[in-house]
């Protein structure tokens, strides 16, 4: 291999850190720029190495700062130095494997798992380059069923664990604003012990820098002393456009029509409908309420206005949103009854009845 690739080593055991200074010194295309026996000295001196720094060897368990937060805040200023998990305990070892460490080098390192990383490395390296021919557009999809676009092409990410891929909508939730370490552990691991819960946060974290570096797209997760986002410049999501165009709705910069047709295609069914994420069902609610409130008023500014197949299109939505919205049923009766179309009119009211009688055994407050 041409291409030297510099290196930092780190590990709280002098003669652990030794042993596996030997073993990289004999491979030419590695250069190595510093030692160190503690997260805290490596990142003090990170500004140093950063510019020119392409593999960090760190050992997991330290005193102090582990190697999995360390990992994570050099992550968070270059999400192209490759990372390789060392310890002497399996349990770790898998851990950081699953949650899509390059590699891992269980002590004592061998000279064949000490290659096959660098293999790896290669591999790795290559991919990336691919990825960065091509300018890459991420899009996602949360109303109804889920889907990511890259460049308009449905992409399956493998999320190496259901986590990350909580995490990643998480955060995509809060449209490029920072959430704190906290209120991310408070809902994606709330049973969990605080410093296993916060190892599980950097891990993470660590596991979407890289999967998304990986596909071309850098820089995706920002943070800053102990917050987190999604880099809103980055993608674009269903749910900041629609929240953008009930905003331009509520300041007259869209009419009532225009807001209908975008909301309709957008909003083709709840947010992440699939998932049963322990923190979706408020969110969820709460988009569902906002825009029964946002419909309300469009169907009452289209009847006002005598608009009525607008006004139908939107008091069919509102029912879909939620089937036990009687009065929605009974403006949308009312329009039939206008129009003398009385098969619709019972059909409406005949499935307002089935609705009630099936969820709440009442009958409508009002007849046909």
């Amino acid at each position: 291999m041409s291409i030297i690739l510099n290196a930092i080593l780190v590990d709280d055991e002098y003669n652990s850190l030794q042993r596996m200074r030997k073993i990289v010194e004999e491979y030419s295309e590695i250069n190595i720029l510093a030692l160190y026996q503690s997260g805290k000295e490596l990142l003090n001196s990170l500004d140093n190495y950063i510019e020119e720094l392409d593999l960090l060897f760190i050992d997991i368990e330290m005193p102090g700062i582990k190697g999995l937060e360390a990992a994570e805040q050099i992550l968070s200023a270059d999400e192209n130095i490759e990372i390789i998990f060392v310890t002497a305990y399996n349990e770790y070892a898998v851990e950081a494997f699953e949650l899509n460490a390059l590699d891992y080098l269980l002590k004592p390192i061998s000279k064949k798992r000490f290659q096959k990383t660098l293999s790896r490395i290669n591999v790795n390296k290559k991919e990336k380059e691919d990825f960065k021919e091509k300018k890459q557009h991420l899009s996602v999809k949360t109303f109804g069923r889920t889907k990511i676009n890259i460049n308009s092409k449905k992409l399956d990410i493998d999320w190496r664990t259901v986590k990350t891929e909580e995490l990643f909508y998480f955060l995509l939730l809060f449209s490029g604003d920072f959430v704190s370490k906290a209120k991310i552990i408070e809902n994606i691991w709330p049973q969990g012990e605080v410093e296993r819960s916060r190892d599980l946060l950097y891990t993470t974290i660590y596991n979407l820098r890289k999967i998304f570096n990986k596909l071309g797209i850098s820089k995706l997760i920002l943070s800053k002393r102990g917050f987190y986002k999604i880099n809103a410049e980055k993608v674009e999501a269903d749910i900041d456009k629609l929240k953008k165009m009930t905003a331009d709705y509520k300041t007259e910069k869209i009419d009532a029509d225009k807001f209908l047709d975008l909301f309709q295609q957008i909003y083709t069914g709840d947010y992440l409908q699939a998932k049963d994420y322990c923190w979706i069902s408020s969110y969820r609610m709460g988009f569902i309420n906002n825009y029964k409130n946002i419909l309300k008023q469009l169907s009452a500014e289209f009847i006002k206005n005598n608009k009525l197949q607008s006004a139908k299109r939107t008091l069919k939505m509102l029912i879909d949103l939620d089937p036990l919205d009687e009065q929605s049923y009974k403006q949308l009766i009312d329009i039939y009854q206008s129009e003398e179309s009385s098969v619709m009119a019972k059909r409406y009211y005949e499935e307002l009845k089935d609705n009630l009688e099936k969820e709440l055994a009442i009958k409508p407050d009002f007849e046909l």
